[in-house]
């Protein structure tokens, strides 16, 4: 990595270590090994939300309203770190049991790892909000949501 990738994988991944949020995985350090640039995080609790809802089934309808709101305001803390909110990936969340009683869920990929993928004067809240509702239908119908697929509001 060179020049501005270096610079901005450093600027993301600072950043990200000072967010102290439950919905965010913890950034607790950043290295550099002969130009590979990587971090280390706190993950070491949960499973992926797919491989819950299989075992478990979709979740009921107010439980996955919580979710996605408390996904939403997490979301919303981590707006003055702009950059950050341009690589965030919601595919692969993490669900996690807090105190042994609340169900949560964890964005475990940050974009960290690739280059930014658009300039900051691209970004859509609209785009990140669209993935949070294609997770709330995965909670609440236990599959991805798809264009057209049949049940859902919108299709033939």
């Amino acid at each position: 990595m060179e020049g501005n990738g270096k610079l901005s994988f450093l600027e993301r991944a600072w950043n990200a270590g000072t967010i102290h949020n439950h919905c965010f995985q913890k950034i607790l350090a950043t290295a550099d090994d002969d130009g590979i640039f990587f971090y280390a995080t706190d993950i070491n609790e949960g499973e992926f939300l797919t491989d819950y809802i299989v075992r478990n089934d979709p979740v009921e309808p107010h439980t996955a309203l919580a979710l996605s709101l408390d996904l939403i305001d997490s979301l919303v803390e981590v707006e003055p770190h702009y950059r950050l909110l341009l690589g965030l990936q919601l595919e692969n969340l993490m669900v996690v049991l807090e105190k042994s009683a609340y169900l949560t869920l964890r964005i475990i990929d940050l974009g960290l790892g690739r280059p930014e993928p658009r300039g900051m004067n691209d970004f859509e809240t609209i785009d990140l909000l669209a993935d949070v509702s294609r997770q709330l239908y995965y909670l609440l119908a236990g599959r991805p949501y798809a264009v057209g697929q049949q049940g859902q509001s919108g299709s033939s």
